[in-house]
């Protein structure tokens, strides 16, 4: 099985258990495993799932893939994206199946969680279509809230996630939260909540820069949050301790397109030979 170099494969690591049917399939057996791909090397906290690294309730959640089950979360770094059409092409898993998304009068979509169009290489965009890296997702919101989302916060790393060495890096994380209903005739769970945030190091501002959206698995437009605000409303603390002095202010102005200014408040004047600010 493929293990993507773009992005952590934590569909595999952290999933939600709705069978007792046997493991089909490991790929990491512990979140440090994938350290390299949390800023710092934290794993994010999940109220009731993962604090400090540390599975909450291992009778509902494990660090292995188990047959029709649902992704948790996913880890990434973002470094920019290949030009290029994203193949629709998922790759099946062993006990895994198409007609889990098929089920008689099942009209949800294949969602994913680490988005093809954020990879940054061909062999990245073709894992993302591991079947591991998707939930179902309503297709009024994975088409139209959802994606509009992602295209929008994919324009702001690409223009504000640049360090001082003009580096392109953001370290992203999205996830799902499990609802009561499963796909019809089937074990695979609907999430009825989906949540995503990014943080990286921004030389345009001059400072540490993040943004999380969330929002139900229906219709509806997503806004741009603090993860300050993602911590209070869902439980989810994605850079723990990290990245909580972006203001509302400043996620406006940047996600408004209007151009920064010296004058504006987002704005930090540069010291010669000063180094990125701690988080």
């Amino acid at each position: 099985m493929r293990v993507m170099t773009g992005g952590c494969p934590l569909a595999l690591v952290i999933l939600l258990l709705v069978s007792t049917e046997p493991t089909a399939t490991a790929v990491v057996k512990k979140v440090s495993d994938c350290a390299e791909f949390f800023l710092d090397g934290k794993p994010p906290k999940i109220e009731n799932v993962l604090d400090q690294g540390n599975i909450q309730y291992p009778d509902r959640y494990a660090p292995i893939y188990k047959v029709k089950q649902i992704p948790v979360f996913s880890a990434y770094k973002y470094t920019g994206h290949e030009k290029g059409r994203c193949q629709d092409k998922w790759k099946l898993e062993p006990g895994s199946a198409e007609k889990d998304y098929q089920g008689q009068g099942s009209s949800y979509h294949k969602g994913h969680l680490f988005p093809c169009f954020h990879a940054n290489s061909e062999d990245d965009q073709k894992s993302t279509f591991m079947v591991t890296n998707r939930v179902p997702q309503d297709p009024s919101f994975n088409i139209g809230g959802w994606k509009q989302m992602e295209n929008r916060v994919k324009r702001v790393m690409d223009k504000y996630c640049l360090d001082q060495n003009k580096k392109l890096e953001a370290f992203v994380l999205t996830g799902a939260f499990p609802s009561d209903e499963n796909m019809p005739n089937t074990k695979v769970n609907i999430p009825k909540t989906l949540w995503t945030a990014f943080c990286c190091y921004s030389k345009v501002l001059h400072k540490w820069f993040a943004c999380a959206h969330w929002g139900a698995n229906v219709k509806g437009r997503l806004e741009a949050k603090t993860v300050a605000d993602l911590n209070l409303s869902l439980g989810v603390d994605p850079f723990p301790d990290k990245c909580l002095h972006t203001t509302d202010s400043e996620l406006r102005t940047v996600f408004s397109s209007r151009p920064i200014s010296p004058s504006s408040k987002t704005h930090v004047r540069k010291k010669a030979g000063k180094r990125p600010p701690k988080l």
